[in-house]
């Protein structure tokens, strides 16, 4: 792979640095369709496009996805980073052939990413779904879109429909929120007061509105704030606090409201607003609302004396220490009295000193305060080590006194004991500490003495309690030989960790420590270590799922590995379940097939299949070089039938991806010889694979496949199914006349085959227009039978219940309510145009 500086392209995100968008940039065509294939499609494909020039991105792409699956792969991102010619005409061949109800999040992904225009139908249509979730994408992706076209008063009418989402639940509530908060700069004029007023009030009233909600909200109303300030629109900016203010009277909304460029003004203008409620509550002991808008303010308190005069009072008087912490970090926000503040703190009380940004201030600007903490007894809160050298060698000396005084103490509680101990640097009292002090406070003595002492000093005393039997202290020796491994010869690493695994009465929690720690730094004869490990019978099971997951990162590397994830996926829980619950993002490229053969491989071997092993093969299937032949080969002989139905949505998920007809017909037809010869697995089998089918967006010759191996051996409902599957899928085109005759007929008046299935299928969920029923409709209605009859209502009933009553929809209605079968016309009854 090209050296990008990068470690991984397996994120779900990229951020590139300069030198590797510049690397990206200078590939030729072949090097940068490889670089982009060898990631995993996805946003993280979009990053790597966005470093390629924008005249060569369409080509890159085609080369991409040339025998790959457009449809299913690209991410709106990438679309996203094409002209708005080439979104134009990928758009309308990937939406050129309808999607099931279950590929429809396809659809809304592939919608993000293309213009407004074609977009917008689709995206309305998901807004009013049934499924939250369906909203949520559908009003997120309207704005994103909206907004990409750059045309605003395009996105000042989509913002304006979007009245339905604020009142939506909140989960949809937030993602059209979201999407509106950050949409670039510019579009945040466009948007009239009453759109964002709706927007407030409807989030203000709502009885489930959470904090994220508001968060959202509060960066939109800022970030338009600033955009007010900057068209010099003194009006607008009047209305925009209001909101605001009305915002921030809620105790749903942000502490710290959105400050993209330190917009001390957004306080400014809150405090009129809410000065008298502030004044009042605080005089009641209450300081919420005062310290919310006190970060409003962002470092420019002193911009309201009142209020800053009211908080450093609270800081220094409130009883909750919440409180007198929040106060104390906005009272001294202001870099100009920033220091001078932190002394009126400290000498109020040295506690306020502790508070994190006071302390911060105290230990690297304002060290003279020092003494006054320390004269309490106390040890100072944690701080980084190389502070310590601002300090004169007394303090340093009084607060390592304080602290080695404060972790001996029986008497004080472990937390503090704990934190003291990481101030000691005497190498001798550190000794002391890990042999005679609580499990966390040894614990602790002994990472401080890895990270301060040399490697001569603290390996002896690390070695001594590496072994020892007590869990938390023998890992924390463990790790600290990780402190002290750049300072090691390199093979005396593997050597010390493996005299921890070898040790016969040593802790689990060591061991462990011990194989990940090989796993990590990957010394010189680690492999050995790690092999002579998981070789030894007695060697604990959690200690061998540690080792088996280290040896995972040698896939490749050494010959030797190879066989140990077969071995422990053989080995039973725990060891099985730590190989399946590796995830693909932490193995290299070339690592990633080698692991995912042992656990296809294993999915054949085992008798009796553990839903745990198929379902970690479903996140490695697609690393399988041999997947396609060995779902088939599974779906034809497994015979659990809880772990089939997972193995079957893999099986079609691949041949959806790459194996098309031949692999369907690879596994079709042995089951239906084993059915002629009286297997009852196989029927079982075809059945589910048939049902499976309709949740798959795969084309009409994959259907027929199995379409035709059920018809084979009399599995006439799943016939009938299937074909009303694809008689729907041909509303979006032509109408396919001869798919609705042969569904009848396969049918054939048999309520077992027909059995409601209009309203057990879940066909509703797919968008059906009047227009295209209405020719269906007629046809059904000119056939003999009650099943015609049924199916033409259902088509009616689903498009009236999607879009309303039309014109063409009343006018069949009363041949569906007289027609000749007595079953149409009592359904019929049901079905009232309104």
């Amino acid at each position: 792979m090209i050296d990008l500086g990068i470690r991984n392209t397996d994120e779900k995100t990229l951020n590139l640095t300069a030198r590797a968008r510049r690397t990206i940039a200078d590939l030729d065509l072949d090097q940068t369709t490889a670089l982009i294939i060898s990631c995993e499609a996805g946003e993280v494909r979009a990053s790597l496009l966005a470093a390629v020039s924008a005249g060569s991105r369409r080509e890159v792409i085609d080369r991409v996805y040339a025998e790959g699956d457009m449809r299913n792969e690209i991410s709106a991102g990438e679309l996203r980073l094409l002209s708005r010619a080439d979104r134009v005409e990928l758009g309308k061949r990937l939406l050129r052939e309808p999607f099931t109800r279950l590929s429809s999040w396809r659809l809304l992904e592939i919608s993000r990413g293309l213009p407004y225009e074609q977009a917008a139908e689709v995206l309305r249509e998901a807004t009013g779904k049934h499924v939250h979730q369906q909203r949520r994408m559908g009003w997120s992706a309207l704005i994103e879109c909206a907004a990409i076209e750059e045309d605003w008063d395009v996105f000042a009418r989509a913002v304006a429909d979007a009245g339905r989402a604020w009142s939506d639940q909140d989960r949809v509530r937030i993602g059209a929120l979201k999407a509106a908060s950050r949409v670039p700069s510019a579009a945040l004029s466009a948007v009239s007061l009453e759109s964002l007023r709706r927007a407030v009030l409807s989030t203000t009233s709502s009885s489930d509105g959470s904090s994220m909600s508001f968060a959202h909200l509060d960066r939109w109303l800022v970030r338009t704030v600033t955009a007010a300030m900057a068209d010099g629109d003194a009006d607008r900016v009047v209305e925009l606090h209001r909101l605001l203010t009305r915002l921030h009277d809620d105790h749903r909304a942000p502490a710290k409201p959105y400050a993209p460029e330190r917009i001390g003004g957004v306080g400014a203008e809150l405090w009129p607003g809410l000065r008298e409620r502030v004044l009042e509550d605080a005089e009641s002991g209450k300081f919420d609302l005062a310290l919310r808008v006190a970060w409003a303010l962002d470092g420019a308190l002193a911009s309201v004396p009142e209020l800053d005069v009211l908080v450093g009072r609270i800081a220094c008087t409130a009883s909750g220490p919440d409180d007198a912490a929040t106060a104390a970090r906005l009272w001294i926000a202001a870099p100009s009295t920033r220091e001078a503040r932190a002394g009126e703190l400290v000498a109020h009380h040295p506690d306020l000193g502790r508070v994190d940004d006071v302390w911060t201030v105290i230990a690297t600007r304002r060290t003279d305060l020092l003494d006054r903490l320390l004269s309490t007894g106390r040890p100072l809160p944690p701080v980084g080590r190389s502070v310590h050298g601002r300090w004169t060698p007394e303090q340093r000396a009084r607060a390592e006194a304080v602290a080695l005084s404060v972790a001996s103490d029986e008497q004080t509680n472990l937390v503090e004991r704990e934190a003291a101990t990481g101030f000691v640097t005497d190498v001798d009292a550190l000794t002391v500490l890990a042999e005679t002090g609580p499990q966390r406070v040894a614990a602790a003595a002994l990472t401080a003495l890895a990270e301060s002492a040399s490697a001569e000093l603290a390996l002896p005393v690390l070695m001594h309690h590496g072994g020892k039997p007590v869990g938390p202290v023998a890992a924390a020796a463990v790790r600290g030989l990780g402190f002290v491994a750049d300072r090691l010869p390199d093979n005396e690493l593997a050597a010390l960790a493996g005299a921890v695994l070898a040790a016969r009465n040593g802790s689990v929690g060591g061991a462990k420590e011990a194989a990940r720690l090989l796993g990590r730094a990957r010394p010189k004869g680690a492999v050995e270590v790690l092999l002579r490990s998981w070789a030894n019978p007695e060697v604990h099971q959690d200690v061998r799922a540690a080792v088996v997951v280290a040896l995972t990162g040698f896939l490749g590397e050494d010959p030797r590995v190879a066989e140990v994830p077969v071995q422990a996926i053989a080995n039973g829980d725990p060891v099985r379940s730590a190989v399946l619950a590796i995830r693909p993002d932490v193995l290299s490229p070339s690592q990633k097939p080698l692991l995912a053969v042992v656990i296809g491989a294993a999915l054949e071997r085992v008798g009796s299949v553990p839903r745990e092993l198929s379902a970690a093969y479903f996140r490695w299937w697609t690393y399988d070089p041999e997947a396609d032949e060995r779902l088939a080969r599974l779906v034809v002989s497994s015979s659990e039938r809880s772990a089939y139905g997972g193995i079957t949505a893999v099986f079609l998920e691949a041949v959806r991806a790459h194996g098309g007809v031949e692999m369907l017909t690879a596994a079709v037809d042995p089951l239906v010889t084993a059915i002629g010869e009286g297997d009852q697995h196989a029927w079982c089998r075809l059945k589910d694979l048939a049902e499976a089918l309709q949740r798959q967006d795969l084309g009409a010759a994959e259907c027929r496949i199995v379409i035709e191996g059920c018809r084979q051996v009399g599995m006439d409902a799943a016939v009938a199914t299937l074909l009303y599957v694809l008689a729907l899928r041909s509303l979006d085109g032509e109408p396919a006349f001869e798919r609705w005759t042969e569904l009848v007929e396969a049918v054939d008046e048999r309520p077992y085959r027909w059995c409601d299935r209009g309203s057990a299928w879940g066909y509703q969920f797919t968008p059906v227009r009047s227009d295209d029923v209405l020719p269906v409709v007629d046809h059904l209605l000119g056939l003999d039978g009650a099943i015609a009859g049924l199916i033409a209502l259902s088509l009616v009933g689903t498009a009236a219940s999607q879009k309303g009553w039309t014109d063409g929809l009343r006018e069949r209605y009363p041949a569906l309510a007289d027609h000749r079968e007595a079953d149409v016309r009592e359904a019929a009854r049901s079905v009232l145009p309104d």
